[in-house]
Formats: structure tokens, C-alpha cells, sequence
């Protein structure tokens, strides 16, 4: 009986150390503090907008890179409603590169 409580004992250590350092080690990535702030995020310069050569409703949007930009907001509305100081039709697209289509305009309206 004796040998097979000191088989046991020499396990039971072993269990316990790896238990204590997975728990420790897999610490969810919210737990973790930040050390610093992130890199100001630059301006957007260079912005053009074109229909040519796009089908009716559409505009192709171009703009050069933003330092530490990850993705980009393009807000739009119609011009006859930002006049009027109406923003509630205004419109966002997103995108992940310096440029892109937005498609479903009204046709022939700025």
C-alpha cells in the first residue's frame, strides 16, 4: 500500500504546478494593461471623386494614405440637403484601402 501512495504523491505535484501555470499563463488578452497610447492617427489629403467610366449611381472615391490610418469613413449626403442643413440622409462607407466605389446614388444629383 505504502508504494502505491508515494506513485501517487510523486504525481500530484506535478498536476498542481501545471494547473497553476496554465492559469496564469493564458491570461485573456482583455486582462492585459496598456503601456501606451496609440500612434495619432494623420489626416486624409488629396481627396477626388469621379464618375467616368462608372455606371449610373455610382462614384469612384481616391484619397492619399493617412499615417497610422487602419481603415477609412467616408460620410456623404446630398448637396441640396447639406444646404439646407439637413444631415439626417447623410451616409457612411467603409473601406479598408485609399479608395473605392460608392454605388446606389441618385443619378445625375450632387
Amino acid at each position: 500500500m505504502m508504494k502505491g501512495m508515494k506513485g501517487i504523491a510523486g504525481v500530484l505535484p506535478l498536476a498542481l504546478l501545471l494547473a497553476i501555470v496554465l492559469a496564469f499563463g493564458a491570461a485573456p488578452a482583455a486582462a492585459q494593461v496598456a503601456t501606451s497610447e496609440p500612434a495619432p492617427v494623420g489626416q486624409v489629403t488629396g481627396l477626388t471623386a469621379s464618375s467616368d467610366r462608372m455606371a449610373d449611381g455610382a462614384v469612384r472615391v481616391r484619397w492619399q494614405a493617412a499615417e497610422n490610418a487602419q481603415a477609412y469613413f467616408v460620410v456623404y449626403i446630398r448637396s441640396d440637403d447639406a444646404a439646407a442643413g439637413n444631415y439626417g440622409g447623410a451616409q457612411m462607407a467603409a473601406f479598408n484601402d485609399t479608395g473605392g466605389v460608392i454605388e446606389g446614388l441618385d443619378g445625375g444629383v450632387s
